[in-house]
């Protein structure tokens, strides 16, 4: 069975480099074989496929290299034992393709079709995380070929996105990722498209093992953008943009806490590209790059503020105020809130004033004074100069509050007075009332002791 069906895979793989029509059917019969396979044919395939030297110098290889999209569709987990035996025809496929786009882009299909359907919930940890190792780590190594194949690089990294935008990504080792990171920070050496994507995918899917390689991202990004300005490349521009926007927005902002400043200065220089979408781009990464420095000197302003004694709180929490242009206006438009609501408190504090609501003592003092001035001036023409002895109107003014005490001291002696004549008659109210009842009671004995007396007497004799 593996001899004859190597020799119709070897017949309808030769037929794809002719007439297209011919190519067509090919395809279909290939496309067919691959779905009757069993598990024993399964292997042979593979073996005949893989031993194919020329699967990848034609226009054909691409779409050759698309079978094991449909493998593994077609059969599932059964596929995973046979990935080390793809992913080296997957390769050797994007070294030879001369850069193809198509062919790349099968080779990605068929990648995130192998960790998608190759991996199955029920199958054991340890074995998930071989699939995903034997699907990175020939990718990740081709990484660092991209001086020599630089073809093979790109290649390379377009797969390893889409392998980590795969939900299976999710079973890569903590060890995969940091080994794919290191590559990927030699990698951006060479200034490519695919791998900032690659970066912007792993600050989504694994932030906490690319903030360790962070500032080295930055930096790649920041002369990757000078590189498209210099070469007017403006896709390279927006992606190294995009790549620092991702990077700030999904790492820890303590993991760039050196370097936001330093974008933030490289951005400005590229509000004014000529590129619209550049500009979009650049404007969308200030307004991260500005928030992050805000919210670091809100956090320093916390810590310096509680941890000194003495400090001016003003000093403290605007020493880097000049940092940028909202967190100027931020801070200008809190201190006109805050005057006015002052003059909108003393104006309601005025109004109740003069409604008849409470008033201050100041406010009260002016008036008097002001009545004083009045009455002063009034009474002047007629009685301040008068030289018979009568008084004048300030005499009468300071001789009010006496003839007022006067006044109270001569009403407190009258209550006093009466207060006296009260008590007194209610002394004496109550000691006629105790005389009376003495009285009322020495009259009682006196007549009790007389009837006695008088029933001893003899009975006086009555004539008959």
């Amino acid at each position: 069975m593996g001899r004859s069906l190597g020799s119709v895979f070897r017949q309808e793989l030769a037929n794809l480099d002719k007439d297209p029509d011919t190519y067509k059917t090919a395809m279909s019969n290939l496309r067919t074989i691959v779905k009757d396979l069993d598990a024993k044919a399964l292997h042979v395939f593979l073996t005949q496929l893989s031993e194919t030297k020329e699967i990848g110098f034609d226009s054909g290889g691409g779409y050759t290299v698309s079978l094991f999209e449909d493998l593994a569709r077609s059969h599932g987990v059964k596929i995973s034992p046979h990935v080390e035996t793809i992913m080296p025809v997957i390769v050797r496929t994007l070294s030879s393709c001369g850069g193809a786009l198509s062919v790349q882009q099968a080779c990605s299909k068929a990648v995130a079709a192998i960790a998608r359907y190759g991996i199955d919930p029920t199958m054991a940890e340890d074995k998930k995380r071989n699939v995903i190792h034997s699907l990175c780590k020939p990718l990740s190594d081709s990484l660092l070929d991209s001086q020599h194949q630089q073809h093979l690089a790109l290649g390379a990294s377009l797969c390893l996105k889409s392998l980590v935008d795969c939900d299976s990504w999710r079973f890569a080792s903590s060890e995969m990722v940091n080994t794919l990171c290191q590559s990927l920070a030699i990698a951006l050496e060479v200034a490519s498209e695919s791998h900032m994507a690659l970066v912007i995918a792993l600050a989504k899917r694994n932030a906490f093992t690319v903030e360790a390689y962070a500032r080295l991202f930055v930096k790649s990004g920041l002369r990757i953008l000078e590189l498209g300005v210099v070469e007017g490349d403006a896709q390279k521009r927006v992606l190294a943009v995009q790549m620092l926007n991702f990077l700030m927005k999904y790492l820890n902002p303590k993991s760039l806490s050196s370097e936001v400043e330093l974008v933030l200065q490289e951005m400005e220089k590229h509000v004014e590209d000529e590129v619209y979408f550049v500009r979009v781009a650049v404007h969308e990464t200030l307004g991260t790059a500005e928030r992050l420095i805000r919210e670091a000197d809100g956090e320093n302003c916390k810590i310096q503020f509680s941890g000194g004694e003495g400090d001016n709180m003003e000093s403290v929490c605007f020493h880097q105020r000049n940092r940028s242009s909202e967190f100027d206006e931020s801070v200008c438009s809190m201190s006109n809130h805050s005057r006015r609501s002052r003059r909108n408190r003393k104006k309601r504090r005025s109004e109740r004033s003069r409604h008849g609501f409470r008033q201050d003592s100041f406010t009260v003092l002016l008036e008097n004074r002001e009545q004083l001035r009045q009455y002063s001036e009034s009474s002047s023409s007629s009685s301040i100069h008068d030289r018979s002895g009568t008084t004048t109107p300030t005499e009468d003014i300071f001789e009010k509050p006496k003839s007022y005490s006067e006044a109270k001291v001569k009403t407190e002696e009258t209550v006093t007075e009466s207060r006296r004549d009260r008590s007194k008659k209610t002394v004496l109210r109550w000691g006629l009332s105790f005389f009376s009842v003495v009285v009322a009671g020495l009259a009682s004995f006196m007549w009790v002791h007389l009837r006695d007396d008088m029933m001893m007497l003899p009975p006086h004799l009555v004539p008959t």
